[in-house]
């Protein structure tokens, strides 16, 4: 596993740590979503940029459904 798949690992480990000590369904799903992109990051060749990323989750409409609109 190459220095880039690693770290997408983590992140993955890292956003479900996130989503389980989410306060609301909303960020819980949030994370589940990032957690998925990094994971599938980590075993694919192929990089989504940040932008695109967030234009999915904007298509998703998460941040409407947290209060103040943030994932934490």
């Amino acid at each position: 596993m190459d220095e880039d798949s690693q770290y997408f690992y983590q992140r993955a480990e890292q956003e479900l740590r996130m989503a389980q000590q989410a306060q609301s369904a909303a960020a819980t799903r949030a994370h589940y979503i990032l957690a998925s992109y990094y994971l599938d990051l980590s075993y694919s060749d192929r990089r989504t940029s940040p932008a695109e990323l967030l234009a999915e989750l904007n298509c998703l409409h998460i941040a409407d459904e947290v209060p103040g609109g943030s994932l934490v």
